[in-house]
């Protein structure tokens, strides 16, 4: 059980929150008291929805930036065509 426990833990810690998340219900069906595995297991769910709302972050800012590119783009080629 301990080893078990503990590749969950270095799950947790290489940021494989599946994984982790699978080795504590694994733990939890066999050992449902065990106040450590329950405490990693809801970890690993906090930390995962976490990085993905960081993603969505991460993805929407940048795709703000590209439409800001494409604007101004669009802008300068608009005004050096008007100039011709």
């Amino acid at each position: 059980m301990d080893c078990m426990y503990g590749a969950a833990c270095a799950f947790y810690l290489l940021e494989d929150f599946d994984r982790c998340r699978e080795r504590c219900e694994n733990i939890l069906r066999s050992n449902p008291e065990s106040r450590l595995t329950m405490e990693l297991h809801l970890a690993c769910i906090e930390s995962k929805e976490q990085k993905e709302a960081e993603l969505l972050k991460k993805t929407a800012i940048g795709g703000a930036v590209a439409m800001g590119v494409l604007g101004v783009a669009g802008a300068v080629a608009s005004v050096l065509l008007a100039k011709k």
